[in-house]
Parts: structure tokens; sequence; C-alpha cells
């Protein structure tokens, strides 16, 4: 008898997970916050060019490392964002990305930050102008 009273509660405490479960949601945001985090994260990733291009001769190294690994963080937010978003392409923003990577990644260890930032410019404008698309496509602003 005991047994029955425990496969019964266990048989209540499943249902009422499961029933709390469905009435959250099941964690997925829905498409409006989806939209709203994506462009969050677009906002983020602006900031953190605005690091790379705020970069001078008078820079340091690691000061140009921690302003990359900032716009990487932040791509690779946008790609997570990204996946809640139905009509998010984020073709344009991955090519850019991955040209300005290869571009930092080829940089002569001698090169001056002068020399890499002239080096990179052109990409990093690319990159930009990838997200400034995005953000306008997906109503961002509004």
């Amino acid at each position: 008898m005991r047994r029955y009273w425990l496969l019964i509660g266990t048989g209540l405490l499943v249902a009422f997970v499961a029933v709390a479960a469905l009435a959250c949601g099941g964690g997925q945001p829905s498409a409006e916050e989806a939209r709203a985090q994506l462009c969050s994260d677009i906002v983020e990733l602006d900031t953190a060019v605005a690091g790379v291009q705020g970069l001078t001769a008078s820079s340091t190294v690691e000061e140009a490392e921690q302003a990359r690994d900032e716009v990487r963080d932040a791509v690779d937010k946008v790609r997570n964002s990204a996946n809640d978003v139905a009509n998010a392409s984020l073709d344009s923003l991955n090519n850019a990305y991955n040209d300005l990577a290869r571009a930092i990644q080829d940089l002569s260890g001698g090169a001056s930050l002068e020399e890499a930032s002239t080096s990179i410019s052109t990409d990093v404008a690319a990159l930009a102008d990838a997200y400034t698309q995005l953000f306008a496509d997906l109503n961002c602003g509004q």
C-alpha cells in the first residue's frame, strides 16, 4: 500500500513539473524578446568595434588583443541570439568577421599598431557595415 502512494505521489510531482514547464513557455523567448536581445547584442558589438577603431599608434599590444577579444565575444553573442530570430541573416556579418579575424591573424609579429590599424581598417569598416545593415533589417531602432 505504501508503494502505491509513493507511485501516486511521484506521478503527481512529475505532472506538476510538466505543467509548470509548459506554463513557463519551456524557456524559449518570444519572437519579440528574441529580436530585442539580438538588437541589444548588436549594440554591444558596435561598442566592441568602436574599441578596435579607437586603437592608436600609442595603444599597447595588450589593448589591441583585448579589443580583438571583445569583438570576438560580441560576435559570438550576436550569433547565439540570432538563432532565436527567424529572419536574421548573418551571412554578411560572418563573412566580414571572418575576413577581419584572418587579417588580424596575418599581421606580422613585427608590425606596429599603426601599421596593423591601417592594414585592418577596411575589414573593420566592412564588419561595421554588416552589423549596421543587420540592425536596420531587424528594425532595431524602432
